[in-house]
């Protein structure tokens, strides 16, 4: 475990900001702009976070049957340096959907890495994952959707330099 003091904010966004949170690109694969499927809706007291919903169907049209958001994150990464991702989420009751983190760099042929796809629960909860920079300073951070049943949400996303 790397301690706090050893930790840099690069990125954090609450999605506060309707309908693409702090400039992320909605549903890549599709419409490329928020749709009733995939946005921020405006924030309702302290409720305010990303979603993302529908069934096969909606995606049928889409690469590989998914869908999701990403955001790119220029030059914040030096060649070798590790961060953490960590994303806030939890569904709506019955939920089958899944998301997944998906990372990758922005060379020509970036290196990806993924978390294990979940169905998160109804209470929130942090998925985590770490990607090191192997080519390129660019960093390019998906939520993938696989679709399903129900309604997925995301609260917070942080990206975080770890230095050892």
């Amino acid at each position: 475990m790397v301690p706090p003091e050893r930790r840099e904010k690069l990125f954090s966004d609450e999605f506060e900001n309707a309908p693409t949170g702090l400039g992320w690109v909605l549903d890549f694969w599709g419409s490329w702009g928020p749709t009733d499927n995939i946005h921020v809706p405006i924030p309702s007291g302290n409720e305010h976070y990303l979603i993302l919903r529908g069934d096969t169907t909606q995606y049928k049209e889409h690469f590989q049957g998914q869908a999701g958001v990403y955001k790119d994150l220029p030059k914040s990464m030096s060649r070798g340096q590790t961060v953490q991702i960590n994303v806030r989420v939890r569904a709506t009751p019955g939920t089958t959907a899944q998301l997944q983190i998906w990372c990758h760099d922005m060379a020509i042929e970036s290196k990806n890495r993924y978390s294990r796809p979940i169905s998160p629960g109804t209470d929130w909860e942090e998925i985590t994952m770490l990607y090191t920079s192997t080519q390129a300073p660019d960093l390019r951070v998906h939520l993938l959707y696989f679709p399903g049943m129900g309604e997925i949400h995301v609260d917070r996303v942080s990206v975080e330099g770890l230095y050892t």
